[in-house]
């Protein structure tokens, strides 16, 4: 009887462990795919807020946290996430960033 115990919850805990991996990879692919969106949009010169670069600046170091954790390389994201950051500080030196309530068209 326990040994089918042992058994059911060795499988609850496959499951689960599949269900955390899943989870995770969906969220980060999610990440990168906010990442190249707003890079892109960056680069068709559209103006974002400072709150709008700081909060994609900070998903880009969870998505580098995690390719690092995993060893994975990814140039695309890569180079985007170094355009990001440039133009970050660019607008900062430069104080150019979307006013909120500005329109950005």
């Amino acid at each position: 009887m326990n040994a089918d115990i042992v058994k059911r919850v060795d499988v609850i805990e496959e499951k689960l462990d599949e269900h955390i991996k899943d989870s995770s990879e969906e969220r980060i692919r999610k990440v990168r795919a906010d990442i190249l969106d707003f890079g892109n949009a960056c680069m068709n010169g559209r103006p974002h807020t400072k709150e709008e670069f700081e909060f994609v600046i900070s998903e880009c170091d969870q998505y580098e946290k995690h390719i690092e954790k995993l060893q994975i390389k990814n140039g695309v994201a890569t180079a985007t996430i170094r355009e990001i950051r440039r133009l970050y500080e660019k607008h900062l030196q430069n104080n150019t960033f979307l006013k909120e309530g500005e329109d950005g068209q």
